[in-house]
């Protein structure tokens, strides 16, 4: 990229986060989490991950929680979040992640089963599936998030006025970001929290990422 996302802007406000929610094909032999990986273990690489592209969300959500489970789970690649979710529903790979939102519908008609939730609490519109650490795997911490940014070069007290007015938005739509699946992200309110925060998830997923053995493209 022609940008270092690190250096290259000031953060100025979380807009919202959603936590993915790892879900499978009915058909798949597991009602829980802990089935999941038992049936991982038994059976190494028979079962597979629907990724969304190298580096999308998606994708990240299958290494992290391949990391977290120590088991064999290939990925298979689609155009996109829509196409690995339909992938599953129609039972062409077994596994994928998706934010609430994305989950709801299909988790009510009893097209895919959720099993779990990245997140540290459990979603408002999915309070009955349980929360990865929960469920015993505290490693699978995983979600979606959306930030503002400016120039790095922009002035502290627009910076400020930015991040004031974009926080009072925030809490303003809140019943409406919680009717969608989305949850506030605690203790990232100020720009140095949010910059922080940026550094901090890039870290992460380049970890995992290195640990997969991913190469960039």
């Amino acid at each position: 990229m022609p940008y270092d996302v690190a250096t290259d802007f000031v953060g100025l406000a979380v807009l919202s986060a959603a936590p993915m929610v790892l879900v499978c094909n009915p058909s798949l032999p597991a009602q829980n989490l802990g089935e999941l990986l038992e049936l991982l273990r038994i059976n190494p690489g028979r079962v597979n991950f629907a990724g969304a592209g190298i580096g999308s969300t998606v994708h990240l959500t299958g290494e992290v929680f391949r990391a977290a489970a120590q088991v064999e789970l290939p990925i298979v690649h689609y155009r996109g979040g829509g196409p690995a979710l339909q992938a599953v529903m129609s039972g062409e790979v077994q596994l994928t992640g998706v934010t609430p939102a994305e989950a709801m519908a299909h988790v009510r008609s009893g097209t895919v089963r959720a099993l779990a939730v990245g997140g540290p609490t459990r979603s408002k519109v999915l309070p009955q599936v349980p929360t990865a650490t929960e469920a015993g795997l505290p490693g699978f911490r995983q979600d979606i998030w959306i930030v503002a940014a400016a120039p790095a070069r922009t002035p502290p007290h627009i910076v400020a006025a930015l991040n004031t007015a974009f926080n009072e938005s925030v809490r303003r739509l809140e019943p409406r970001l919680t009717e969608l699946g989305l949850q506030n992200k605690e203790g990232v309110e100020t720009p140095g929290q949010v910059d922080t925060f940026i550094r901090s998830e890039l870290e992460r997923y380049a970890a995992v990422l290195r640990a997969a053995g991913v190469q960039p493209e």
